[in-house]
């Protein structure tokens, strides 16, 4: 199973104060400006925020407060120390299950959350808690079989979480990602995920649409995939390797002005990611402008002089004058 990137959350989502905008992004969502909304990044999840701790459990506040004064290590100690005693509650243990995950201790993170949901498994976010943990095995994996186990433990947990609450993007997120993705022996199933998604997506979730699209591109439906991610755009919505894929999809049907304004889109709401600036660079490359390509693989080598596949395209162009 493919692992998805990074983070998203929008104000007046059931997402609200949900998932964790992580440094990948940089400090700020692309986009937000006076003349234009902000962007929706809609990647996968990377923690829960520290306002949902607070609104769950009050009694964490003056944690959270501490945390956000960089006495980060402070909370862990006393967090553990909470947790050794004889009734922790089990808001402690998932921020405690969070910290610990966040400094790569997987095993104890796991002890943390299934104490937590033992004392209370009807909360969502012990079992989404627990899918973060799951995926971040997932990501150290090497082996096939070890990869596919860890995926399979992800997306139960998520389908428990989704199960307690299908309102938050998350838990639908990675559902239909896996139906869309797997093979169809391995309970693959792209008509369950345009279900899946057609649900997220009739109750208002618009960050659907770039999903959506997703779905209709890897059911070769390429018209109605178009129409979905011309439509995410106009709702300021984002996901970097379905806008690449767009991109190339475009270039691919001879749609060289629809292809610009994907890569377009990506440069302006990831211009950190040297991603984008290669796919633009492609695109100037299929139109026959190599100047343009050329500046635009010099700029993703400026987001990162480490990324290969620009040095080698600007190494080509360059020998080719």
């Amino acid at each position: 199973m493919r692992a998805f990137p990074t983070p998203w959350s929008r104000a007046g989502s059931p997402l609200r104060g949900l998932v964790t905008l992580t440094a990948m992004l940089g400090t700020a969502l692309a986009g937000e400006s006076a003349d234009h909304p902000p962007v929706i990044h809609v990647e996968q999840p990377t923690g829960i925020e520290l306002t949902q701790y607070a609104e769950t459990w009050p009694a964490l506040e003056p944690y959270i407060a501490q945390i956000r004064q960089g006495d980060r290590e402070a909370v862990v100690a006393t967090l553990r120390s909470l947790a050794a005693g004889t009734d922790p509650s089990d808001g402690v243990l998932n921020l405690l299950a969070q910290m610990e995950r966040e400094d790569g201790s997987l095993d104890k993170a796991s002890l943390s959350i299934e104490r937590a949901i033992a004392l209370h498994p009807e909360q969502p976010l012990h079992h989404f808690q627990q899918a973060l943990i799951c995926f971040a095995h997932l990501s150290r994996a090497t082996g096939g079989l070890d990869r596919w186990n860890w995926h399979n433990k992800t997306k139960d947990a998520y389908q428990r979480a989704f199960d307690l609450d299908p309102r938050p993007v998350p838990y639908r997120y990675y559902l239909a990602y896996t139906y869309l993705q797997a093979p169809g022996i391995a309970g693959g199933d792209k008509d369950k995920a345009l279900q899946m998604v057609q649900e997220a997506i009739d109750m208002g979730e618009k960050e659907f649409y770039v999903v959506r699209a997703d779905v209709h591109r890897l059911r070769s439906e390429p018209a109605l995939a178009f129409a979905d991610y011309d439509r995410a755009k106009a709702e300021n919505v984002f996901k970097l390797n379905a806008f690449l894929a767009a991109g190339r999809l475009a270039l691919e049907r001879k749609d060289p002005k629809r292809a610009k304004d994907y890569f377009d889109w990506a440069v302006y709401c990831r211009p950190e990611s040297p991603r984008t600036h290669e796919g633009l660079g492609d695109y100037y490359i299929a139109v026959g402008d190599t100047e343009s390509a050329t500046k635009a693989y010099e700029a993703a080598l400026r987001a990162d002089q480490e990324y290969e596949p620009a040095r080698e395209k600007l190494a080509t162009l360059t020998k080719a004058r």
